[in-house]
C-alpha cells in the first residue's frame, strides 16, 4: 500500500495535469482563444512540474510526461514565459533520454539554445545547436532540421556575425519542408535579416515588405 502511494498516486496525478494541460493547448490552438488559455494551461503544466517529485522520476513508463514537458516549454517560450521554458526543456532533455525518445531529446537541446538566444548568451546557444544539428540532419528530420538552422541562422545575425548566418541560409534554402509557402516566408525574412545585420537597412525594408 505504501509503495502504491509513493509511485503510483503520484503519478497518476502527474499525468492526468499533462493530458488536461495539453487538451487545453490544443482546444487554445484550434479555437484561437486568447493568452489566458494560455496561462490555464500553463499554470496546469506549473502544478505537474511540482508533482513530478524523485519518487514519480524513478518510474520506468516516461514517455507520457517526455511529451507533456515537451509541450509545456514551447507554450512557455511561445507566450514569452522563458525561465519556464527553460525549466521545462531541461525536464523533457532528461525524460526524452532516458525514454529513447532521439527527437525529443536533439529537439530540446535545440530549444534550450533558442532560450540562451533570448537572453543574449549567444555562445551558449550555438553551442547546443550544434550539439543537436548533426544528429537531426543525420536522422532525415527535414522539418526540424530546417528549424534548427533557422535558429543557428537568427543567432548569428544577433550575434553580429552575417557571414556565418549567411552559410546557415544557403544551407536552409536546400531544405524543403512539409510547409512549401512557410519556406517561401523563411528565406524571404532570412534575407532581410541579414540586411539589418549588415546595416542596409533599404534591403531589408524591400524584403520586409515582399514577406508581407
Amino acid at each position: 500500500m505504501n509503495k502504491l502511494f509513493k509511485y503510483i498516486f503520484p503519478a497518476t496525478i502527474c499525468l492526468t495535469l499533462a493530458f488536461l494541460a495539453i487538451a487545453g493547448f490544443t482546444y487554445g490552438e484550434k479555437s484561437g482563444t486568447n493568452r489566458t488559455q494560455d496561462s490555464l494551461a500553463i499554470e496546469l503544466y506549473g502544478k505537474m512540474l511540482k508533482t513530478f517529485n524523485d519518487s514519480v522520476r524513478g518510474l520506468k513508463d516516461i514517455a507520457h510526461y517526455d511529451s507533456a514537458f515537451h509541450r509545456a516549454g514551447n507554450l512557455c517560450y511561445d507566450t514569452g514565459r522563458y525561465i519556464e521554458a527553460f525549466e521545462f526543456y531541461t525536464y523533457d532533455l532528461d525524460l526524452a533520454q532516458r525514454s529513447g525518445n532521439k527527437y525529443h531529446y536533439y529537439s530540446s537541446l535545440a530549444n534550450i539554445g533558442l532560450v540562451y538566444d533570448v537572453f543574449q548568451e549567444y555562445n551558449r546557444a550555438m553551442y547546443y545547436y550544434k550539439l543537436a544539428y548533426p544528429q537531426i540532419h543525420k536522422n532525415g528530420w527535414t522539418d526540424l532540421d530546417a528549424a534548427v538552422l533557422d535558429m543557428m541562422f537568427s543567432t548569428s545575425c544577433n550575434a553580429g556575425n552575417p557571414k556565418q548566418a549567411e552559410v546557415y541560409l544557403q544551407q536552409r534554402k536546400e531544405i524543403k519542408t512539409s510547409n512549401p509557402h512557410f519556406d517561401q516566408y523563411t528565406i524571404l525574412k532570412d534575407y532581410g535579416q541579414i540586411a539589418a545585420a549588415k546595416k542596409e537597412y533599404l534591403n531589408s525594408a524591400t524584403n520586409c515588405v515582399i514577406r508581407y
